[in-house]
């Protein structure tokens, strides 16, 4: 998971188009929102208006998101004393502490940073949208969780939550089933309708085409078939295709 090739790559694509469809926001557009969202929270002192009225920066909003427990992570204490000391003297020195990288776990607790923002950048694009709707934080929060996969979820039963801790995103795959099934049973009819609806034009259409243009290709014949039921398979010719990840 700290490949970029996955977290920027194949897992991002994967979660703009499963959030599109599990949005509460009828306008969450896949790719374009999360990367127009993404690129205004880097800009951490420009102001977003809310529906109350209110202003606040997107650094501001960010935060407020982490808080209210939109992101999937967990808090990890760094506040240690050698920290603190640190902190303290490279602040007579005039620097700030934060951009230095003095030894190897800084620069993995950045690393990580980086990898936890790709992973939070369709969460918090829905949090962004709800809240501009008139959301309470709280429950910006919660929905921004439900768009992608939870992995705060995990069952009550002890054995399976061990079990599904020892097998690679297999709690991961059980939960984005699960959170589908939620959306199409216990959601209202309008929800169910939207999600149905932005499943056959996200998902059903392009598998329709894609079949219609590779059923004949003997290239896609021949290629693995655990490559071509995880992604979409777009013919360039002479054998290549474009991989796209499927969000399902």
């Amino acid at each position: 998971t700290m490949d970029p090739g996955f977290f920027a790559g194949a897992n991002l694509l994967r979660d703009t188009f499963s959030s599109a469809i599990l949005s509460k926001n009828p306008f969450y557009i896949p790719m374009l929102s999360t990367a127009v969202k993404t690129s205004q929270r880097f800009q951490s002192n420009a102001r977003l208006t809310l529906k109350d009225g209110s202003q606040i920066t997107y650094k501001e909003l960010y935060e407020e998101f982490i808080l209210n427990g939109g992101s999937f992570g967990s808090t990890l204490w760094r506040g240690e004393v050698s920290e603190k000391f640190l902190g303290e003297f490279h602040r007579k020195l005039g620097t700030n502490y934060k951009n230095v990288l003095d030894r190897p776990k800084k620069f993995i607790d950045r690393y990580g940073d980086v990898v936890t923002s790709f992973e939070n950048a369709s969460r918090f694009t829905e949090y962004t949208m709800l809240r501009n709707m008139g959301y309470s934080a709280r429950e910006a929060a919660l929905a921004a969780r439900e768009v992608a996969v939870d992995f705060g979820m995990h069952g009550a039963n002890t054995f399976f939550r061990q079990y599904t801790s020892t097998v690679p995103f297999l709690n991961a795959g059980i939960q984005g089933i699960y959170r589908t099934v939620r959306a199409l049973k216990n959601e209202g009819l309008a929800v169910r309708t939207a999600v149905v609806s932005k499943i056959i034009a996200y998902v059903g259409v392009p598998s329709l085409v894609l079949h219609t243009l590779n059923r004949d290709d003997e290239d896609y014949k021949n290629t693995s078939q655990q490559i071509r039921d995880m992604n979409y398979m777009i013919p360039l010719g002479e054998g290549n295709f474009l991989k796209i990840p499927k969000p399902f």
